[in-house]
């Protein structure tokens, strides 16, 4: 899983001539990208990235060399050189195909009626990156930055760090929905629940089908699951069918609209565990045969996880 990533923001920046009221602000994101960074679960990249040398990077009448060299705290001015020390120029981390298209779209960000010139930051948002910024404008404190493509009017969103607590709670949430998402289709099915328990048959089965299948079992089991249906059949996504001379146990099939086919997956929700059993195509000439061995199979999964 790649790290994530993040780009220090001067292309939106206006004119600054105030250093300490930039380095106020400058403080208050760092120490969110700092939060960010000690949580080991998001792997966010320890270093800020930075379209050139720190020196070279002008803000104004000052550079953003000098904003870290006037931080007062001994202790917070040391982290900052760490993290800025040599993840430099932007250029090794990333590479544009076709570059010389991106080039001629002419990105900008829109503020205080200025088009800020924008290309590094189209890079970054092409590459899955998030803006480091110091919201000098009101227009920087958003979730995410638009840059336009004057030329095509398109645009792209990129996420945006500002320091404020609830955007750097939002920007977490980004973080691990990319993290999710970049699993395996199995791992997200993992991870959907605490307590899971699969039976071998349906972990060979699930790994077996084409991924589009995969990811169409995973959306629809996080569709029951946010919906609450899994112990309260919608009778859409999820269907109780408990054959009926089984007493103790009940028996759900999540309802599964795939690309090419429909599918079953025959699971039984206890509040403590998930127990799923198998999937079968809607198909098959006996799913009452289907559903008997699903059982079966859940009430041994049961008996070994007591």
């Amino acid at each position: 899983m790649m790290k994530h990533q993040f780009y220090f923001n001067n292309e939106t920046l206006p004119e600054l001539d105030d250093m300490q009221s930039f380095l106020r602000v400058f403080e208050e994101t760092f120490l969110a990208y700092h939060w960010l960074v000690k949580n080991e679960n998001l792997d966010v990249h320890k270093g800020i990235i930075t379209e050139k040398l720190p020196s070279e990077i002008h803000l104004g009448k000052f550079t953003l060399a000098e904003v870290l060299e006037n931080i007062s705290d001994r202790a917070l001015r040391r982290l900052v050189y760490i993290y800025f020390k040599n993840d430099y120029p932007v250029a090794n981390y990333f590479k544009i195909d076709n570059e010389e298209k991106f080039l001629s779209q002419n990105y900008i960000f829109k503020a205080q009626g200025i088009d800020f010139e924008a290309l590094y930051l189209a890079y970054v948002a092409e590459n899955n990156g998030f803006a480091f910024s110091v919201p000098m404008m009101s227009e920087m404190k958003v979730n995410f930055l638009k840059i336009i493509a004057a030329e095509s009017n398109d645009f792209k969103f990129l996420p945006n760090l500002y320091g404020e607590e609830k955007n750097t709670n939002f920007i977490k949430e980004q973080i691990e929905k990319s993290n999710f998402e970049q699993l395996s289709f199995f791992k997200r099915l993992n991870e959907l629940w605490d307590n899971v328990v699969f039976s071998n048959h349906f972990e060979k089965e699930f790994k077996c089908l084409p991924d589009n299948q995969q990811a169409a079992i995973v959306s629809h089991f996080e569709r029951a699951k946010e919906k609450n249906c899994l112990t309260n059949p919608d009778n859409k996504i999820v269907k109780s069918v408990t054959p009926s001379n089984k007493r103790g146990i009940k028996i759900y099939e999540l309802r599964v609209y795939a690309p090419s086919v429909d599918l079953r997956v025959y699971f039984f929700n206890t509040h403590k565990n998930i127990f799923i059993a198998s999937v079968c195509k809607k198909s098959n000439a006996d799913q009452n045969a289907d559903i008997v061995k699903a059982c079966d199979t859940i009430e041994k999964l049961i008996i070994l996880h007591k």
